[in-house]
């Protein structure tokens, strides 16, 4: 929940420093993985100005497995009205209070 909060701030720093060096994000269970926390950073970064909120609607930890439910809220520019992405599964494996590995699964 850290690391979505860190979304809504824009606090780049603050969400980076919850990946693991190795860690891996596949934007959708359709793509390929990025591989890196300098390539997730990137990828991060890409997007961050345009979100809105990651606003959590409930989260189920098991073990290193860490699932939320959860509206991506989004902002294409300054003039264009914000836009929700309903997050059905934010699948996170977390280890040594680390992200390692991170997917997220969209409704369609």
């Amino acid at each position: 929940n850290d690391f979505c909060a860190a979304f809504g701030r824009k606090d780049l720093n603050g969400a980076v420093s919850l990946l693991a060096e190795d860690c891996s994000y596949r934007v959708t269970h359709t793509q390929p993985p990025l591989t890196g926390k300098e390539a997730v950073s990137e990828t991060i970064e890409g997007f961050m100005e345009r979100v809105v909120d990651f606003k959590v609607l409930s989260t189920v930890a098991i073990g290193p497995l860490v699932l939320n439910e959860r509206d991506d809220i989004f902002q294409a520019s300054a003039t264009a009205p914000a836009g929700t992405y309903r997050v059905a599964a934010g699948l996170f494996f977390v280890e040594n209070g680390k992200i390692v590995e991170w997917t997220d699964y969209f409704l369609t």
